[in-house]
């Protein structure tokens, strides 16, 4: 399965016909669009169908279906209010005078009220519109990687050093926060991840030599993400372009570091990383849409 991501075809070049992935999410930008063309020449498969569809050809795009912005609440200068992003009571500049003056009235010092002003919630404007905050709704993103929780198991836990485990587990909180996953998502794949690892170990026995074992297990991998790709993505090489987009997300070395421990060799991680991936360009998509309409 790591030959796969690589870009290595597993049984020959397809047919034309069967090389045309329906992607069911968009190719927001050319530079997007680049990379699955190249993804897909290096297959020796022809990206030019797909591209086109997806406005990247000479086949005219279908229009988008335009959503109405939210209504915006009238701005006001001398009212609090609830910031949007950080959910937290922001002063208005006329508030945030008054009480400068109040403290500096009882002999509070000014770089004090600094110092103070310095930390606290500072106003700002929630762009987005109905679609974005519809698909933020449902693929929340927490506020930082420390809000992940990833289960590691006792086992695991003690055959590692601390130290290391806990450098996976910070390298693995950035990984997934760089795709934007939900904390559910986020666990899954974890969790996937840590599966292959295992599933890989027991294929190759103790030593790492039992190579026909290995070559059945990914065998079976290959053949089991071919049919889960196959409804949402179009087919297997739409999936992979999708979670090799995911995973260009990731620090190198930390990318690195999940092909040498086997842990993305499993159809169940696979298809983790592609709906992540493809959730990132829907995103992407649906802010460049907004932006295009002002």
């Amino acid at each position: 399965m790591t030959d796969i991501i690589n870009h290595s075809a597993p049984g020959g070049a397809m047919s034309e016909v069967q090389a045309r992935a329906t992607l069911n999410g968009p190719l927001p930008d050319d530079a997007a669009a680049a990379r699955f063309a190249e993804f897909m020449k290096g297959r020796g498969l022809d990206p030019s169908a797909t591209l086109a569809a997806h406005g990247h050809g000479p086949v005219a795009p279908v229009a988008p279906v335009v959503q109405p912005d939210a209504p915006k609440p009238p701005a006001s200068s001398n009212v609090g209010f609830i910031d949007p992003i950080t959910k937290q009571i922001a002063l208005s500049p006329a508030e945030t005078a008054a009480a400068k003056a109040k403290l500096l009235a009882v002999g509070v010092s000014q770089a004090d009220i600094d110092a103070a002003l310095a930390g606290s919630p500072q106003p700002s404007l929630d762009e987005r519109d109905a679609s974005e905050r519809g698909f933020d709704k449902a693929f929340p993103v927490p506020a930082s990687p420390a809000e992940y929780r990833f289960e590691y198991g006792p086992e695991r836990a003690g055959a590692v050093d601390a130290a290391d485990l806990q450098a996976l587990d910070t390298e693995l909180k950035a990984g997934m926060f760089a795709m934007r996953a939900s904390p559910a998502a986020a666990s899954a794949t974890v969790t996937a991840m840590l599966k292959s690892s295992d599933a890989w170990d027991a294929a190759a026995g103790p030593d790492g030599a039992n190579k026909e074992a290995v070559a059945l297990f990914q065998r079976g991998e290959v053949a089991k993400f071919g049919q889960l790709a196959a409804k949402p993505f179009g087919d297997m090489q739409a999936g992979l372009f999708w979670a090799a987009e995911a995973l260009r997300c990731m620090e190198p070395a930390a990318r690195k570091a999940l092909f040498d421990n086997k842990s993305i060799e499993t159809a169940e991680v696979l298809i983790q990383l592609a709906f992540l991936g493809r959730n990132l360009y829907v995103r992407q998509g649906l802010t460049e849409q907004r932006k295009a309409k002002k």
